[in-house]
Order: C-alpha cells, then structure tokens, then sequence
C-alpha cells in the first residue's frame, strides 16, 4: 500500500476473513479502510470512520511491522507515520474504473459480512468495530456523493438488528463521531 500497488495488498486480503481482522497476521481490515480510503480521493480527514479504521489496522503491532526488528527506526517515527504514508501511497495507486468498482464491491461485501456476522453471533466485544466498519462504509458512500445509500446502509442494519440495542448503542456513538451523525 505505500508504494501504490493496492492490487497487491487486495490480493493478501481476499485469503483472509471478514471477522477476526484484530489478528496481526490478517491484512482484510487494512485493506477495507485502504480501499475505502482510496475511493474517497484523499478526503480522510472528513472521514473519520474510515481514518480511525485506517490508524487501528495499520499502526502497531499489527500488520507489516516485525517486533522482533533491531533496529530503533520504527521507534523513532511519529504516532501516524504509517497510516500517513499509507495515504500517500495510495494517492500514487491508479486504478482504472472497473478495477475500483471491483475493489469496491470486495469492501462492501466483505463489511457487511462482518457486521452480519458480529451482530448476529452476538459477539459483543466486537461490536464497537463493526460498527466503525458500518459507518466507515456510510462515510464512503457519502463522500462519493451517494448518501441516499449511506441513509439506507445504517437504517437497514437498525432495523435488522432493531432488538440488538448493545449494538445500536455503539452505532449511535460511533455515528455521533462521524459527519454521518448529522445526516442521518
């Protein structure tokens, strides 16, 4: 992803799953907030969904850092050196539109998986990052002027989960974050 090539790093990303991207050997929630990243043409800091994804995914010790590294040198960079120069390397990566709208549909399909399955199963812990995951897609589809679609995404899933308020509270939160919140 720093050097631009997000085709490489997608390809990492489809062996892994839509849960379980916690694990440091699991490159698909990277990937998710890269490409959501990527499709939003820079505009991160008015996500912050899709930034605060970018940052829990990237930063240590999760994927691409070796802890066991001698070198003083990843100690030495500043908190967010990496999600930056993830930024920067994706503004190098061009991609042709039937290539984005591929990667697209991954991140999509791959995030509602994932909020599919944490809701479902119940598993509570998680339930803070499937929402970030929700509203991250949300913060997408309305920087890239679609935010019928991001009114219809978070009020599906509030209404599919309507007796799971553990997860609708997290929702709320993490929409009051977001400039989603205002919106809808």
């Amino acid at each position: 992803m720093i050097a631009g090539r997000l085709g490489e790093t997608l390809a990492i990303a489809r062996s892994g799953k839509s849960v379980g991207w916690s694990y440091s050997d699991c490159a698909t929630g990277l990937c998710f907030a890269a490409i959501l990243a990527h499709s939003t043409g820079g505009a991160v800091p008015s996500t912050p969904a899709i930034e605060r994804l970018l940052v829990e995914y990237a930063e240590p010790p999760h994927l691409f850092i070796d802890p066991e590294a001698e070198s003083d040198e990843e100690a030495d960079r500043p908190d967010g050196y990496l999600v930056q120069a993830i930024v920067e390397g994706l503004t190098q990566a061009a991609l042709d539109q039937e290539t984005a709208t591929s990667y697209l549909r991954w991140a999509e399909k791959v995030a509602r998986a994932r909020v599919d399955h944490v809701v479902s199963k119940k598993h509570r812990g998680a339930y803070r990052s499937a929402a970030e995951t929700l509203v991250a897609l949300g913060e997408h589809y309305a920087v890239t002027a679609r935010p019928d679609s991001a009114a219809t995404l978070i009020q599906k899933y509030r209404d599919r989960f309507n007796r799971h308020t553990a997860f609708k509270r997290e929702l709320r939160e993490v929409l009051s974050q977001s400039a989603l919140g205002d919106t809808i």
